[in-house]
């Protein structure tokens, strides 16, 4: 079985960079940053999630929550 390689370049790479370093900012925000247009940036990042590079997940922080966490093993 072939397994497809997904290539990135360096504007890509930027991207992933300025996401990972503030996933909350919008695609203006990060054309702004990569000099492209907000369009360019949003087409780019669903290309990104499609190919599997690009995931993006919600979290809870739970130091924040009035909750108990315990880890069990059996």
């Amino acid at each position: 079985m072939e397994s497809k390689v997904f290539k990135i370049d360096e504007i890509d790479k930027s991207i992933i960079e300025i996401i990972q370093r503030e996933p909350m900012l919008t695609h203006t925000e990060i054309a702004k940053q990569v000099n492209r247009s907000q369009p360019t940036i949003g087409m780019r990042i669903r290309k990104l999630e499609k190919a599997g590079v690009l995931k993006f997940q919600a979290g809870i922080n739970v130091k924040t929550m009035d909750l108990l966490l315990a880890r069990v093993e059996i």
